[in-house]
């Protein structure tokens, strides 16, 4: 079953064939002939949402993970995205998910997918050190916790030096 339609722009059209889900469901739909080739396809709220199906912490799929209300938990680690942004809200990705749109053609429905980053999550915006900034923040301590906070801050804005 081919549910593939090249398209321009890198995007392919995916038709999302029998899909049937109630409020809080969600499922994975292959789009390529290997097994990480896929999206994942959320119900919430009466509304479709189609994200990439990988965790980009550590590849877990996200289609073996728990819903929560607009909330999909990894399975593997914990981190969590919400599923209308693809924004990762609790770490240890702050990388998030991927969206995709999803259209209606003559009763049909499809997923626009960039087939280029269904294997990989959504780069977090960073803001970048300014240099005239002569504020610095020291972060204590080492490790993933350390990296969290420098890039949690960075994500929210923040252009301090670190030491």
């Amino acid at each position: 079953k081919n549910n593939r339609l090249n398209c321009q722009n890198n995007l392919t059209k995916i038709h999302l064939k029998d899909l049937n889900l109630n409020n809080g469901e969600m499922k994975e739909i292959k789009v390529g002939p290997t097994d990480k080739e896929s999206i994942l396809i959320v119900k919430h709220n009466g509304k479709l949402h189609a994200l990439s199906n990988y965790c980009p912490h550590f590849g877990a799929p996200m289609s073996t993970g728990v819903l929560i209300d607009n909330v999909i938990k990894c399975p593997w680690h914990g981190a969590s995205f919400d599923i209308i942004s693809g924004q990762c809200d609790i770490g240890p990705s702050i990388d998030g998910l991927n969206k995709y749109d999803i259209l209606e053609e003559n009763g049909e429905l499809y997923a626009m997918v960039d087939m280029s980053t269904i294997k990989k999550g959504k780069k977090a915006d960073m803001a970048k050190r300014d240099p005239t900034n002569e504020t610095h923040f020291v972060i204590l301590g080492g490790g993933p916790a350390s990296l969290s906070a420098a890039e949690t801050l960075r994500s929210t804005g923040f252009t301090v030096g670190f030491i």
